[in-house]
């Protein structure tokens, strides 16, 4: 589900000088592991969602890591 308009994401990281680091999936899972405190990266971690979460997290960390 895109809850963004097409490719509004890249720009509004061209207009401020910077770029779209990730996309992550939005998904029931999410809101129902966080209502219940069981992440899902924690609890199911070899989910797609879980895995795109985490790849947003390296992405998120080697940016950091450049600057």
């Amino acid at each position: 589900r895109d809850i963004f308009s097409a490719n509004s994401t890249e720009q509004l990281a061209q207009k401020y000088g910077t770029k779209v680091l990730s996309k992550i999936p939005i998904d029931n899972a999410i809101g129902k592991g966080g209502d219940e405190g069981k992440p899902v990266v924690y609890f199911s971690p070899d989910s797609s969602v879980a895995k795109a979460y985490m790849q947003c997290a390296i992405e998120v960390i080697d940016f950091l890591g450049q600057k």
